[in-house]
């Protein structure tokens, strides 16, 4: 069995949670993670550059990923990459740091790692194997009441038609999933 190595693109939306999911699989998988972080530099003559900001979040993902890969003893590379098109850096990337597959991590209504718009054009036109990472929604307090109160008509608690109609309003997890997987 050859040696993995996963391309882990980043231009945006830093989420510790991600990291550790990808880490996990990674591992599972035996594959080096190869994180890499893109800076897209403004293609037109009258803006100012970079924003400093943009730097910082780069930076801060690279270290997270690092200090993540310590801890779980896992082999990682990370770069730091600065182009004036994002979208055609992934092709490259995966020739120049000898990589079989790209990681994309998503969550329904959350960008991560990559801005929507990178996300769809890596996914419409893949240039490589694509490992998909799919997180759960993150729980609020309103989903966690409907779930309590859906629980407790279950069991006997529910009066008035009240955990009836919260349990009509939900829809199956499966559905959000199948939804998810016709992009």
């Amino acid at each position: 069995m050859g040696l993995h190595r996963w391309l882990l693109p980043f231009t945006y939306g830093l989420n510790m949670r991600a990291i550790a999911e990808v880490m996990r699989v990674a591992d599972a998988a035996g594959a080096t993670l190869v994180a890499v972080a893109l800076i897209g530099i403004p293609s037109r003559s009258g803006n100012r550059g970079v924003c400093l900001e943009h730097i910082q979040q780069t930076q801060d993902f690279l270290e997270a990923v690092h200090t993540k890969a310590l801890r779980l003893g896992l082999s990682v590379e990370r770069h730091g990459v600065v182009t004036h098109n994002v979208g055609a850096s992934h092709k490259i990337l995966i020739s120049e740091l000898h990589c079989d597959a790209i990681v994309l991590v998503s969550r329904k209504g959350e960008e991560i790692f990559l801005e929507a718009q990178q996300f769809t054009q890596v996914l419409d036109s893949p240039p490589a194997p694509l490992v998909l990472i799919r997180l759960p929604e993150v729980a609020g307090r309103q989903s966690l009441g409907k779930r309590l109160m859906s629980w407790l008509w279950q069991f006997g608690g529910g009066q008035d038609g009240i955990g009836e109609s919260i349990s009509e309003q939900e829809e199956p997890l499966w559905i959000r999933m199948e939804e998810h997987q016709r992009r």
